[in-house]
């Protein structure tokens, strides 16, 4: 780095030294110089950010696909009765629950569940 100084100066030169070798602050196992991990944090799988979808979560960015894939309300997804309906993931359990016409119900006659058909 270039440092010239008094040996006793020289600890705390360490301290603060942008060249010296550190393990992510963030806690990814990955080493760098001191200088380069601001700019890390741009790419550190344990870096928290908020959902791209602004559902209003933050997450571990190497979890942000499982995020997306399961836990976001905001995600639009087709509706796994077999209705087509399109709605978001928090609508979508609502739907599922209540008003697709795919959905099995009791009959209050027999108390056999079949599937509800309202096309």
């Amino acid at each position: 780095c270039g440092w010239l100084g008094i040996l006793g100066g020289c600890q705390n030169h360490l301290d603060t030294c942008g060249y010296v070798q550190v393990a992510c602050e963030l806690g990814c196992r990955v080493v760098l110089q001191r200088e380069d991990q601001e700019a890390h944090q741009d790419e550190c799988p344990k870096m928290r950010v908020e959902c791209e979808l602004h559902c209003g979560e933050t997450i571990l960015r190497e979890d942000v696909n499982k995020h997306l894939e399961c836990d976001c309300g905001q995600v639009v997804k087709t509706c796994e009765l077999g209705c087509e309906a399109r709605l978001t993931l928090d609508e979508l359990k609502i739907h599922v629950r209540d008003t697709c016409t795919q959905r099995m119900v009791e009959c209050e006659f027999c108390e056999e569940d079949q599937k509800i058909s309202q096309k």
